[in-house]
């Protein structure tokens, strides 16, 4: 509701800061933030690998508050009495509605929340699958938030100083902790931890293991991303568009050099 409401309500040149998701390799999480109003590309935001997942700024119509923000929930400064509250809340409503956003941001549709449980539990499903199968080209574990390196040793399965300490997360040293592989299921993903340890053997950092999976999964024609812990669908046309952007790289027809 916050993100729609923000999205339609924002100045496409009122943009204050935003959150930026990508989905290459190596996964990255800037909020980025202006001293003046922007535009969302002039804030770095490449609208063909970038999943926005909120903005803040200014509104288009000062009746809706001074700044907008929000992804679940909506977040509003805004100066209201309370016998003006329920009218002001019908225009909230209103601009969760309608979709004038996607003239002013077309991109934001590009890859969009996964919020249907039936549908997360069919995407887990086959998760799950591509785990115990060990395909893992296009599923892996990674670190989930921005971290000091500087700070870091390794990371751990589990508690106890006795553990080893690995240079990097990987499904299968994950896997070699885990008794059953047949009896594995999201519960134990969630409730498995990642831990980041320091060379003074202290936890930097604490991530349950389903947080730390990117994932790629398609069901019945679409695809979803599992990333952070939270699903994502991206968009046919948009999937589409870049089949045919690759179907027009021209193949190598020279002869590879043989590798191991």
């Amino acid at each position: 509701f916050g993100r729609r409401v923000s999205f339609n309500s924002v100045g496409e040149d009122k943009v204050r800061s935003l959150d930026k998701q990508n989905f290459e390799t190596a996964g990255r999480h800037p909020r980025i933030q202006s001293r003046t109003p922007a535009r969302p590309t002039d804030l770095g935001v490449d609208v063909d690998q970038d999943f926005l997942r909120t903005l803040a700024g200014a509104p288009k119509d000062g009746q809706l508050g001074k700044t907008l923000t929000g992804v679940d929930s909506l977040h509003a400064m805004v100066p209201v009495e309370l016998g003006s509250l329920r009218p002001l809340l019908v225009q909230y409503v209103a601009q969760f509605e309608n979709d004038s956003y996607k003239k002013t941001f077309p991109y934001v549709d590009y890859i969009t929340d996964v919020v249907d449980h039936k549908l997360t539990e069919e995407l887990e499903e086959a998760l799950l699958k591509q785990i115990k199968n060990q395909e893992f080209d296009r599923c892996w574990l990674a670190v989930p938030q921005p971290i000091d390196w500087s700070t870091v040793l390794g990371f751990r399965y589990r508690r106890g100083a006795r553990q080893p300490i690995l240079h990097d997360i990987t499904f299968p040293t994950f896997l070699e902790t885990v008794d059953d592989i047949d009896t594995l299921n999201v519960q134990i993903l969630q409730r498995r931890e990642v831990r980041c340890v320091s060379p003074d053997d202290i936890d930097l950092y604490t991530w349950p293991v389903y947080k730390c999976i990117y994932c790629e999964v398609d069901l019945d024609g679409a695809t979803y991303l599992l990333n952070g812990g939270r699903w994502y669908e991206v968009e046919k046309d948009f999937v589409k568009q870049v089949d045919e952007a690759v179907k027009k790289i021209p193949k190598y027809k020279g002869e590879l050099p043989e590798f191991n």
